[in-house]
């Protein structure tokens, strides 16, 4: 077995707050909508980019990390 060190890490998700409602809501024009929160992920990850790394995007949501 190797031996693993121990990292401290820091955590984050960000999640967009009322985002099945604001999709909901905009049932018509769902590329536009589709759109708009692919703006905002984009926003987050370059706002982070140089203090936090991208571990995953899903939905509405991007999981971040930082070792310490």
């Amino acid at each position: 077995m190797q031996d693993v060190a121990e990292r401290a890490a820091i955590l984050a998700i960000a999640d967009i707050s009322g985002y099945t409602k604001f999709m909901l809501s905009r049932r018509k024009s769902p590329v536009h909508s589709q759109m708009i929160i692919s703006e905002l992920l984009n926003s987050i990850v370059k706002s982070a980019d140089s203090v936090l790394e991208v571990a995953k995007l899903e939905g509405d949501a991007v999981f971040l990390f930082a070792f310490k």
